[in-house]
């Protein structure tokens, strides 16, 4: 009898001292939150994760550490967090067509969209199409005119390849053979274009100010509704063609992780958006920020995944 009462007093400080039952219980975080990063510096994956670690330390009071893991197009960060515990101190802030990009075309893939639970949603991005000054051309419909006379003669880069085909449905609507570059992340692709070796990029809309410092025209943006920091640019469907793209970046953990701590982190988020902490530091990034909540990222990624996967997978059969 006493043999018996002991071992379920064992189990019990067992339970009570175990990592998930300290986070129930309110403990957590209890020790430094990491944030991957499946890029390198620079690139918008790579400031939007900075900005929410930093805003995630004021209201959690807790430390944060961002750590940047490039390789195989995204494929190594990502397995990372997918491997990693889910006691929510690896988090993972991406958009989800870098997941299913590299579900398709990656090498070493050590995940799927079912291996991470949902966190937030933070912000919404159009990309913009900024032009060289050494293109031989300065506006969309230059542009188009250009590429339709000289197939596959204008670059095109993608800052990885998770936009390519974006491009590709883009050089449907024009109808054009373009050549579309992988530069490997945004902050790459704008040295590149600023440059003069890539004629246009088509990237994020947060680079747009750093264009206007180069004197690069920015032709034309991809959402549906011009965006206020740029409302002078065109988007291509006032231009007249079928095409609409944005970006929206999600907070994933691994999946298993405890619904207490996907609580406690969602909450969080919520009021950095709540007192304009992390509104005010997107803007001024250049982002359009908008909080999603892990049910409302939960029901876009159902009908997205599978959208994604199909443009994915046109993307694989392109190169062969």
């Amino acid at each position: 009898m006493k043999r018996t009462a002991f071992r379920m007093l064992l189990a019990l400080a067992i339970v009570t001292c175990s990592p998930h039952f300290r986070a129930a219980a309110g403990d957590y975080p209890s020790k430094p939150v990491q944030f991957i990063v499946n890029k390198g510096p620079g690139g918008g994956s790579d400031t939007v994760t900075r900005i929410y670690a930093a805003c995630l330390e004021k209201v959690l009071n807790c430390k944060t550490v961002v750590i940047n893991r490039p390789g195989g197009d995204g494929v190594v960060g990502t397995n990372d967090v997918a491997k990693a515990a889910p006691d929510g101190y690896t988090l993972f802030v991406t958009s989800p067509n870098e997941i299913t990009y590299a579900m398709v075309n990656g090498s070493g893939v050590q995940f799927d969209t079912g291996s991470f639970a949902y966190v937030a949603g933070l912000n919404i991005r159009g990309s913009i199409m900024a032009v060289s000054k050494d293109a031989p051309f300065k506006t969309f419909a230059e542009f188009v005119e250009y590429a339709r006379k000289n197939p596959r003669k204008v670059t095109i880069g993608t800052p990885g390849g998770t936009q390519i085909g974006n491009v590709m449905e883009l050089a449907k609507a024009i109808g054009a053979e373009l050549t579309i570059i992988n530069a490997g992340n945004g902050n790459q692709l704008f040295t590149q274009v600023a440059g003069g070796h890539i004629d246009i990029a088509f990237i994020g809309a947060q680079f747009y100010p750093k264009f206007q410092d180069e004197k690069c025209p920015v032709m034309a943006q991809t959402v549906g509704v011009r965006e206020d920091g740029w409302a002078d640019v065109p988007t291509v469907k006032e231009l007249g063609y079928d095409f609409e793209f944005d970006v929206r970046m999600f907070v994933y953990a691994p999946a298993g992780t405890p619904k207490e701590i996907i609580g406690t982190l969602s909450g969080a988020t919520a009021k950095m958006f709540e007192t304009g902490l992390i509104t005010d530091m997107f803007k001024k990034a250049g982002e359009t920020p908008k909080y999603l909540t892990p049910e409302q990222v939960s029901d876009y990624l159902k009908v997205y995944n599978k959208k994604s996967l199909e443009m994915m997978r046109m993307v694989r059969e392109s190169k062969k």
